[in-house]
């Protein structure tokens, strides 16, 4: 009877540590979601650093990673760095083109300039084109767009490569190209191209069928428009008289065509989380986002909001930013990727 007695009462003794344990757990893991996700194995990102987002109109998460190209897509993660004429690693900027009925993405690192044929996730083919006379002036492609008449264009340190069609062509005397490299590119309407330089400002550009080369407007530069730094780090065009740009001073902020007019700009002192802005982009709600090696951002016309580690974010520095259909913010940063639909965060790192 002893013995029954004792053992019911250790019964208990376990049943209860263990109701208290299961509801320590679950509310712990309640508590945890309603912050921010915790990586699982399975949702391991199967690279470290993030240099470029691009969400595309059939629901693929691309990233330009340091291990190459990535995709997600019904919440898997593939790694394309197998695919013959896919560079192996450091995917710096990705555009986006289609053309004929297929997808293609265009993408540049310190290897060239290449292209990849897919559908849904699988790439089904890859050209890289590389430095050449009177084509790509330089392997070491900095930025790339696809305008509104289907140009492809390339920044590197070398000039401009611009593919329209099956023909090339090279520029890098308007302006200085050399001296004052495009490091960004943003495609406009009627297919103008905003190049933002190191040094020179932005640059406006047109491929023009009847000359066989570009013609362009007047530079806008720190002396004569709203900029705040003539070094332009991103630049996001919602129309040609909508334009935004990221600096090493601040955002600048065009609604005009005209060089002198409709500026404003903003800075830390605004509610801007640094000064130093690498990457823009803007939600169907109106929202701007921008990206910083301090954070991120957020502007809804009148306020300013700020986002880091302690929100969210798998680390601090945010080299690009993509918004999905669903209105979710895609961050690239120098761990992995985190998102965030307005409430929860999710975050994506190799383990």
């Amino acid at each position: 009877m002893q013995f029954y007695t004792a053992n019911m009462h250790m019964r208990r003794l376990f049943f209860n540590s263990l109701i208290i344990t299961i509801s320590t757990l679950i509310g712990a893991a309640y508590l945890s979601g309603c912050k921010k996700d915790i990586v699982t194995p399975e949702d391991a990102f199967p690279a470290t650093e993030v240099f470029s987002l691009y969400y595309d109109p059939d629901g693929t998460l691309w990233a330009g990673t340091v291990e190459g190209l990535v995709s997600f897509r019904d919440n898997q993660w593939k790694i394309h760095n197998e695919t013959p004429g896919i560079p192996s690693g450091n995917i710096v900027d990705i555009a986006y083109r289609f053309i004929n009925d297929a997808h293609e993405l265009w993408f540049g690192s310190p290897s060239g300039l290449s292209v990849a044929a897919y559908e849904l996730d699988a790439v089904s083919s890859a050209t890289t084109y590389m430095e050449e006379p009177g084509k790509l002036p330089d392997n070491n492609v900095l930025a790339v767009a696809v305008d509104a008449v289907q140009a492809r264009w390339a920044a590197t340190p070398g000039g401009l490569g611009i593919f329209h069609g099956d023909a090339w062509y090279q520029e890098d005397k308007f302006g200085d190209l050399v001296q004052y490299p495009v490091q960004a590119l943003g495609s406009g309407e009627e297919g103008w191209i905003f190049a933002g330089t190191r040094g020179m400002g932005v640059g406006r550009f047109r491929y023009d069928e009847t000359i066989d080369g570009i013609s362009g407007a007047s530079f806008y530069d720190k002396a004569w428009s709203g900029l705040r730094s003539d070094t332009i780090l991103a630049v996001c065009i919602v129309r040609n008289d909508e334009q935004w740009f990221g600096t090493t001073r601040g955002v600048s902020h065009h609604t005009s065509w005209e060089t002198k007019k409709e500026w404003e700009s903003f800075d830390t002192s605004d509610g801007l989380i640094h000064n130093h802005v690498q990457c823009i982009d803007k939600g169907k709600d109106g929202k701007l986002w921008f990206g910083t090696p301090e954070g991120a951002s957020s502007f809804d016309g009148e306020s300013w909001t700020t986002y880091g580690t302690t929100d969210g974010l798998v680390h601090k520095a945010v080299n690009d930013i993509a918004i999905d259909s669903k209105g979710v913010i895609w961050f690239a940063t120098q761990v992995g990727i985190s998102s965030f639909d307005g409430s929860q965060w999710t975050s994506y790192k190799k383990n």
